[in-house]
């Protein structure tokens, strides 16, 4: 964006060869001043007892912490109806509803179609250690491309990683972390002595949905859970 000049105003021609008279100037002058200066603090007051706007994305989480209706998200990179929730009509809802300060989306990984699942799951950790997973996520679902067929390879992976703006060295050294595979497997445990036995499964406070609703019918679980909740509609 170009930087915009500032010139001076320039003198109206009389206003050089008008004499002013100075008590009505000062006068006038000293009540403007008092004006802004009251206006200026009314604003300060006013922004200091405002709370700063929540942060919608903090590693797997997206959302306000106190958000009252929470959907926690089991997918698999690998996944065609992952993709579709993460990046079809559903995006939009959930994205609106974030930003609204009425959800709080939570990621869970559940890789489970294969070993490009786990290693596509354990790059998006590596990203999030860089505060990146988010854009790293929708990467991944971008460029899904069948199961198992090298997609997800170590060189894709880390090629994404550099599209995203991540450190090369520092990801790297993440994927041979050999404890990130570990804690991806132990999730998809966790996630099946829960149920979970397919992808995309969200659960919105507590209320189990496998698949992908259509976006009037996620809208409509959101405003349910919400009301349960005792919260009313975004605003």
């Amino acid at each position: 964006m170009s930087k915009s000049s500032v010139h001076p105003a320039r003198p109206h021609p009389r206003a050089t060869s008008t004499k002013l008279r100075p008590t009505s100037w000062t006068i006038g002058l000293a009540a403007a001043v008092a004006i802004l200066l009251a206006a200026g603090l009314i604003w300060l007051s006013q922004r200091a007892a405002t709370p700063p706007a929540p942060v919608l994305a903090d590693g797997r989480t997206r959302g306000a912490p106190d958000a009252p209706v929470v959907i926690e998200e089991w997918a698999d990179f690998q996944c065609p109806a992952c993709r579709l929730f993460a990046l079809g009509p559903t995006r939009q809802v959930i994205d609106q509803r974030i930003a609204s300060g009425q959800v709080r989306l939570i990621f869970h990984n559940f890789a489970f179609l294969g070993p490009e699942s786990e290693t596509a799951a354990v790059a998006a950790e590596c990203a999030g250690e860089q505060g990146r997973f988010w854009e790293y996520h929708d990467k991944l679902y971008l460029e899904q491309a069948g199961e198992n067929r090298g997609a997800f390879n170590r060189a894709n992976l880390e090629r994404f990683a550099a599209e995203v703006g991540l450190d090369g060295q520092a990801f790297a050294a993440c994927l041979d972390d050999s404890q990130r595979l570990a804690a991806v497997r132990e999730e998809r445990r966790a996630g099946q002595a829960q149920g979970i036995n397919s992808t995309p499964t969200l659960i919105i406070n507590g209320q189990v949905v496998r698949g992908v609703p259509r976006p009037d019918q996620l809208a409509q679980l959101i405003d349910q859970a919400a009301a349960q909740a005792g919260a009313g509609a975004p605003q």
